[in-house]
């Protein structure tokens, strides 16, 4: 039995490799070339560059440069969407009737700056690092299986009258 192949849809294989990338290459990847270069400039600065390899710390340089824009502009354009999706929701829950009791998000300017200074500090706790432990986990096993964590739960208080029938 014969058949023929389609050629591949190159398009979407350099889509598919673009999504690869962002999600279990970047986030770890930067931080480990960012950081590692930061603190290799830091204790070796003022030393002679006998390995000859200053070259790639310049280059380092303009990616911390460059990773720091990208920053501002993805948190730019998420204020943005935030503001035209609570926007939209609220006008939907108005138009329906249902607005009565409900909060809607809209975030201050307070809060946003905030936000702002606690990136770098957030971005490795709950992105660089649980990323890594995937990848490294990922040595182990093919299953790629998502548990979701237990939540708290609240007890329900006993009444006092069914307590005192008892």
């Amino acid at each position: 039995m014969t058949d023929t192949l389609k050629s591949p849809n190159y398009e979407r294989l350099i889509v598919l490799f673009h999504r690869l990338f962002e999600a279990h290459f970047l986030s770890v990847q930067m931080t480990i070339l960012l950081g590692s270069s930061t603190l290799f400039v830091w204790i070796y600065e003022g030393t002679g560059d006998i390995h000859q390899v200053s070259w790639i710390f310049t280059i380092c340089n303009y990616l911390r440069t460059a990773g720091f824009m990208e920053v501002a502009l993805y948190l730019a354009l998420y204020e943005g969407f935030h503001r035209i999706c609570v926007e939209m929701r609220e006008k939907e829950m108005s138009d329906a009737g249902l607005t009565k009791g409900m909060h809607f998000s809209h975030r201050e300017v307070k809060t946003n700056f905030i936000d702002y200074v606690m990136v770098p500090l957030v971005a490795p706790i709950f992105g660089s690092i649980p990323c890594a432990q995937a990848q490294v986990f990922h040595f182990w096993t093919l299953d790629l299986v998502y548990t979701v964590s237990k939540k708290v739960t609240r007890k329900r208080g006993k009444s006092l009258t069914a307590d005192a029938m008892v």
